[in-house]
């Protein structure tokens, strides 16, 4: 699938920063924190989801720390009848599925306006 070209606002930015750095090590109830790359992860995951493509796809573009390519992600939905996730959840009618993205939620828009 063909990569399209991306651009995060500064806050978007600096959230992912933020999540990169190192956490405190200390095992509470024997459960470890999260590492800085699942927090990356999570934090990347978070932002294609809002913005519409897989986070595992993101590679710079070269015009600026902002700037990057990815593969854009389908409209997201959660049958409300199933309960079943993706493009699929349009199984039990246009009435019972659950935008689960903004690609999602600006779909559901477009079809309210017509």
């Amino acid at each position: 699938m063909e990569r399209k070209e991306y651009e995060m606002t500064q806050a978007d930015l600096d959230k992912i920063l933020e999540a990169c750095k190192p956490v405190p090590y200390m095992v509470v109830g024997g459960v470890p924190p999260r590492s800085p790359q699942e927090n990356a992860n999570a934090a990347w995951a978070e932002l294609g989801s809002r913005m519409g493509f897989d986070h595992m796809t993101v590679l710079p573009t070269g015009r600026g720390i902002r700037c990057f390519y990815a593969v854009p992600n389908d409209s997201q939905f959660r049958c409300t009848v199933c309960g079943q996730i993706g493009t699929v959840g349009r199984c039990c009618g246009l009435d019972t599925r659950e935008p689960l993205n903004d690609l999602a939620r600006a779909e559901v828009e477009r079809e309210h306006k017509t």
